[in-house]
């Protein structure tokens, strides 16, 4: 090996141990301010007299599989944008686990959880038996219900105020582009009556132009495009 070589490798090996003792500090300073603002949130809680589960998300799924209850994590389309392999396999996803108990995260002292549907949405799973939808519901996690029981959300509300379950699509994390494509593979847009979308001011347009670096969520964008979830 030559000087100019060795030095380049030197080089290159420097950088690659400091980049990932770097990310793992980063890691390390993450944890510790969640474990440490949870260990606030719980003393609060205890002092207040108010029921907190202070045990982590991946506890709780753990605790599930000890009682044969196959739960799962949400599963958020956005944290896959930058993920190769979404390149490598030709596919992103846009919905959570089919037919598997959902865990929220802990927003209000509690881990809240729903029932997901055939598709991987918070749903009722006979939504999609029918012939027709009066009302579609697209956003982000204030669609999705993130942490609140579901007869407290909106789609809840909504359905205590009209009688009519809506079809719920939200997912926390989606942007505009995300929500469009979730429509195209999900919904016939012959059967649905009214389509509600959510705009969010505060992150979707940001969300968006995430999106849209994504080459291959950017297909979504030509006519005709799909990666056939529904049937997948």
């Amino acid at each position: 090996m030559t000087k100019k070589l060795s030095v380049y490798f030197i080089i290159i090996s420097i950088s690659f141990f400091l980049g990932f003792y770097l990310f793992e500090i980063y890691l390390i300073y993450k944890f510790q301010n969640t474990k440490i603002t949870n260990e606030i949130r719980f003393k609060k809680a205890k002092e207040m007299g108010i029921y907190f589960d202070n045990r982590s998300k991946s506890e709780v799924i753990k605790d599930y599989k000890k009682k044969n209850i196959d739960a799962y994590p949400t599963i958020h389309p956005i944290h896959f944008l930058k993920n190769e392999l979404i390149h490598k396999y030709k596919i992103i996803p846009l919905a959570g686990y089919p037919n598997k108990v959902t865990i929220f995260n802990n927003e209000f002292g509690y881990y809240e959880q729903y029932q997901s549907d055939r598709y991987g949405f918070n749903n009722k799973d006979y939504l999609w038996d029918n012939k027709h939808y009066k009302y579609v519901f697209i956003g982000d996690s204030f669609v999705h219900g993130a942490g609140i029981k579901n007869e407290n959300n909106l789609i809840g509300i909504f359905k205590k105020k009209t009688k009519i379950e809506a079809l719920n699509l939200g997912i926390g994390g989606n942007g505009p582009l995300i929500e469009y494509a979730t429509l195209l593979e999900y919904v016939d847009f012959n059967k649905v009556k009214n389509l509600i979308w959510f705009f969010y001011s505060g992150n979707d347009l940001q969300n968006l132009s995430a999106e849209l670096e994504t080459v291959y969520l950017s297909n979504y964008l030509n006519d005709g495009f799909s990666q056939n979830l529904k049937n997948n």
